[in-house]
């Protein structure tokens, strides 16, 4: 049996493709398997982290540049 052998179901081929699509896109199709389990983990980790910035930080930093482009079109504060 072929270890890349697409599922019968419409979702699950969908899903097949993408996957094989992003292992092979990233080069996670050559990696041992406990490479992957770290290359998914670092990569985990850094969504995570750049998810909880846009959620967290991103309004704020956004909003002083607004006041800042404000202040420097208008010149008032």
């Amino acid at each position: 049996m072929a270890p890349y052998k697409p599922p019968r179901s419409k979702l699950g081929a969908l899903l097949w493709r993408k996957r094989i699509w992003f292992e092979t896109t990233f080069g996670a199709s050559v990696l041992e398997p406990w490479e992957k389990t770290l290359f998914y983990t670092v990569l985990a980790l850094v969504s995570t982290l750049f998810w909880a910035w846009v959620y967290k930080y991103l309004p704020h930093q956004l909003m002083s540049m607004a006041l800042r482009a404000r202040y420097y079109v208008s010149g008032e504060q």
